[in-house]
């Protein structure tokens, strides 16, 4: 797959425009914290891609005794054993979803603290700390993002969400579609509930941007290379 930006399916745009990589294209975390950052949404060019995928394999392949071992811990490893050296941009473009959560009415106070952000990132731990209907889980999340957004839009907008046409609305691909296009966009979703084969639930959606063609060989030896990595 080319560049772009790549965002998880929790992550609602706010004022999100861009039609140019930030930072020249080096790979940029947009989601900031403290420990690394969160990479609810993600953007660098194929190639700083291919360079950050090697590091997460490599980190991987070092904590095989850990029961649960995510790219977003893996990240965060590689962020903080990387001492001075700058293994990729973070910048605080993303507000998390805990911030608003509050059990309050969207208000004018809600639409300074959200500001110019470029997203809202409603993840597990949003839902699971902040104020939501109760019986609520993370599984709920989408429906929580959307509610919220129709507030914020009415309120700090001053007019009713817009709506999507069906002509202009992102195409569907599914795991394992070959086809890619340049400038693209589309959602990956899973063939089945049972698709990551183990917890029986299905995977979860990323949203993504194509920039660029890639090799769809060179992609595969790639990816057959930092799994080898991964399973030594």
């Amino acid at each position: 797959m080319g560049g772009g930006f790549a965002a998880d399916y929790d992550t609602f745009p706010l004022n999100f425009v861009s039609h140019a990589l930030p930072n020249d294209g080096k790979l940029t975390i947009h989601e900031e914290s403290g420990d690394g950052g969160v990479p609810s949404i993600v953007s660098g060019t194929a190639e700083e891609y291919t360079r950050f995928a090697w590091l997460l394999a490599r980190n991987a392949a070092s904590h095989k005794s850990e029961t649960h071992w995510s790219d977003m811990k893996a990240m965060q490893d590689v962020y903080k054993s990387s001492k001075a050296e700058k293994v990729y941009h973070m910048e605080g473009n993303v507000i998390n979803g805990l911030d608003v959560l509050t059990g309050g009415a969207v208000d004018e106070a809600t639409c300074q603290l959200v500001g110019k952000k470029k997203a809202i990132h409603f993840s597990h731990y949003s839902i699971q700390f902040g104020k939501v209907p109760p019986g609520s889980t993370a599984q709920d999340r989408e429906s929580i993002g959307k509610e919220w957004l129709k507030d914020w839009w009415k309120i700090c907008n001053k007019s009713e969400p817009p709506t999507i046409p069906e002509a202009v609305k992102a195409p569907i691909r599914t795991k394992g579609d070959p086809q890619t296009s340049e400038g693209k966009t589309g959602i990956e979703t899973p063939q089945s509930k049972e698709s990551d084969g183990s917890t029986g639930q299905a995977s979860r959606p990323v949203i993504y941007t194509f920039v660029g063609h890639t090799d769809a060989s060179k992609l595969e030896r790639e990816q057959q290379a930092m799994l080898k990595v991964w399973l030594r």
